[in-house]
């Protein structure tokens, strides 16, 4: 029974350790960036003309906003889409790389609290091109910024999702000539 009360006593201690706020932050980050795949995975399937539990069977195994992205585009041309739609889904694809990094720094740091005055901190490692790894105190002003930056986002997309969702209905047949180009595979020696 001891050994289950120092465990409750660390975990306790573990979950009162960072700032409510913080968490809270946290939670907007990922849910709205949940949200955010949702909606271009949903595209992805209306546009791919397949039942959503098909689609996600396919759409599960893209792991990054990029791969949603360039999937979303590669359908918007080969189903024609206009030109007007398929510059604001590149827009957005290149205006998303700071968000995306946000994002991923608020989710996938381990965060933590400074022992000796309380301020928050996080271990901050990347490696583009160059190492940092780190301990580094944050605002929790800055983390809210780059939540607004990240709900800002989904904002801007919900209006290109609305682009897209308007001109489904008008994209022009594929012949099938173009939708299934390979029949038989290699040819077989």
């Amino acid at each position: 029974m001891a050994d289950q009360d120092d465990k409750n006593d660390i975990r306790e201690r573990e979950y009162n350790l960072l700032d409510p706020e913080l968490l809270k932050l946290i939670g907007h980050a990922a849910s709205f960036w949940a949200t955010l795949e949702h909606y271009i995975n949903s595209l992805i399937w209306d546009l791919a003309d397949v039942p959503p539990a098909f689609g996600a069977c396919m759409t599960a195994q893209i792991f990054n906003i990029n791969g949603r992205l360039n999937a979303l585009l590669a359908l918007l041309k080969i189903r024609r889409a206009s030109t007007k739609t398929i510059d604001a889904v590149n827009k957005f694809a290149d205006e998303i790389r700071g968000p995306s990094e946000r994002r991923n720094r608020i989710v996938h740091d381990p965060w933590g609290r400074n022992q000796t005055d309380g301020s928050t901190t996080k271990i901050e490692i990347t490696a583009n091109k160059k190492l940092k790894f780190e301990i580094v105190s944050v605002d929790l002003a800055e983390v809210k910024k780059d939540v607004d930056m990240i709900i800002d986002s989904v904002l801007k997309f919900v209006a290109i999702k609305k682009l897209i969702e308007a001109e489904i209905p008008t994209l022009p047949d594929i012949p099938e000539a173009e939708l299934r180009p390979v029949r038989d595979g290699p040819p077989s020696y």
